[in-house]
């Protein structure tokens, strides 16, 4: 049990180890595709597309099992 005192608690370390989740963002502009250095000062549609996928696979009684994880993202634009 920590104490806070009303700040933030958080971890840092350093792995090896591959991530559990990779994400992959992908742009679109006017409903075409493209990428975000050639997005920056456009006006149109902007669509922001963010997809994770869980590399966290187990092989059990002849069985491909991923831990369970849940991801809640947002973003804010001004």
């Amino acid at each position: 049990t920590w104490n806070s005192l009303g700040s933030d608690i958080f971890y840092k370390g350093t792995t090896n180890k591959k991530l559990p989740i990779t994400t992959k963002i992908n742009y679109k502009l006017n409903g075409q595709n493209i990428l975000l250095k050639d997005l920056i000062g456009k006006d149109g549609d902007v669509v922001i597309e963010i997809n994770f996928e869980n590399q966290d696979k187990h092989f059990i009684n002849g069985n491909n099992l991923y831990t369970p994880f849940v991801i809640v993202s947002g973003l804010v634009m001004f």
